[in-house]
């Protein structure tokens, strides 16, 4: 009889760790070193178990101050504002592989990032359902040229998702997350239509 109450107990944890998660908080997703940060706006927790991927995917909206740069010393190089990295942790966190003074908001831009705290959180507040706007296709359905990122064997990333940053933002871009297990990274392209 103890084996048999077992396997529903088992059966319902496991379809408990199988779920998605609407706005987690930061600390869940990002690092201490970055969890203080006002500037990530953490939108949902994707597990993509399902499809073979052990780590979970955060989706994370990060606001920067554009100052119309192209190359930016807080960036490492072929990165940028529009094509940035997290490091997965092996407690799963996000670590950026930018520096924190790519965080820094300066007065021309910070009305800017002030509305985009309030849209945020106002989405927030509603339970707003992001999952109705995160797309899973098999293959980007790019806005540009096809920018899907390499890892260090040579091996093209696993898309996992694109976006609508206006969905959220005061931002008109689409947004392309990719994985990669080898290097455990996980990276955020932007375009523009």
């Amino acid at each position: 009889m103890k084996k048999l109450l077992l396997f529903p107990f088992l059966f319902l944890n496991f379809a408990c760790l199988q779920s998605d998660v609407k706005f987690p908080e930061k600390k869940e997703v990002l690092t201490n070193e970055f969890s203080g940060f006002e500037n990530f706006f953490p939108i949902a927790t994707i597990d993509m178990s399902d499809k073979g991927i052990k780590d979970k995917i955060h989706i994370i909206f990060v606001s920067f101050n554009y100052d119309g740069k192209e190359n930016d010393e807080n960036f490492p190089k072929n990165e940028s504002m529009g094509n940035f990295t997290f490091k997965i942790q092996e407690n799963g966190l996000y670590k950026p592989t930018f520096s924190k003074n790519a965080l820094k908001i300066d007065k021309k831009y910070e009305k800017y990032f002030i509305e985009n705290k309030k849209m945020y959180l106002k989405a927030k507040s509603e339970n707003k359902n992001v999952f109705e706007f995160i797309e899973k296709f098999d293959e980007p359905q790019w806005w540009q040229d096809d920018e899907t990122p390499i890892n260090s064997k040579g091996e093209k990333f696993k898309f996992i998702c694109q976006f609508e940053m206006y969905n959220i933002f005061n931002d008109d871009c689409g947004v392309f997350v990719f994985y990669d297990e080898t290097d455990k990274e996980v990276k955020y392209i932007h375009q523009y239509d």
